[in-house]
């Protein structure tokens, strides 16, 4: 942990923080493209919303993508869900660092708010329970559904409150601070 919290504090920069956006920003431009590419109705149910959904219903949902529209749902997510948490993993890390960096002393507990960007790996976790579920339908594995709907629940209602509070708070702290790296 103490490599992760160098690397992120030493090697933060702007340019690499505005890169990132740019990158996280032409994604999301670009996925309704992408879906259009992989020809993906807009009416698809998806399983990626913040829902919880039992067994019986996650299979239903996949049975009724069809075999085509399976395909096309691995395709967006082995290669849309497998890059996105990556970019904004570092992209979180690096812009709650900066921040952090100047809201807070170097010894401060706050200088450890960039772990809120771990919330990449659980996102990893929901998409690799996803693709897993894709690939082995029509067998059915009960507790697999229930990690994917668990991990989506995490991402969203933990870490993305989470998100919000220590991007929030790192904000206040470096105004106050007038954006003055502290020392």
């Amino acid at each position: 942990m103490k490599r992760l919290t160098s690397f992120f504090y030493d090697k933060t920069k702007l340019w690499i923080i505005g890169l990132l956006f740019i990158i996280l920003v032409l994604k999301f431009l670009l996925l309704p493209v992408f879906e259009n590419f992989l020809q993906i109705a807009e009416n698809t149910i998806s399983l990626d919303k913040p829902q919880i959904y039992s067994p019986a219903e996650v299979y239903e949902i996949i049975m009724n993508w069809g075999e085509e529209g399976r395909l096309k749902q691995f395709w967006l997510h082995i290669s849309w869900d497998l890059i996105l948490p990556i970019v904004y993993f570092f992209f979180l890390g690096f812009l709650i660092s900066w921040l952090t960096k100047r809201g807070f002393k170097p010894e401060s507990f706050f200088q450890n708010l960039y772990l809120v960007s771990s919330v990449a790996v659980i996102d990893l976790l929901e998409n690799i329970s996803l693709f897993l579920l894709i690939l082995i339908y029509p067998s059915k594995i009960d507790i697999l559904c229930w990690f994917k709907t668990g991990f989506t629940s995490i991402k969203c209602y933990l870490f993305g409150p989470a998100i919000l509070f220590s991007l929030f708070f790192s904000v206040i702290f470096a105004l106050k601070n007038k954006f003055k790296i502290q020392t």
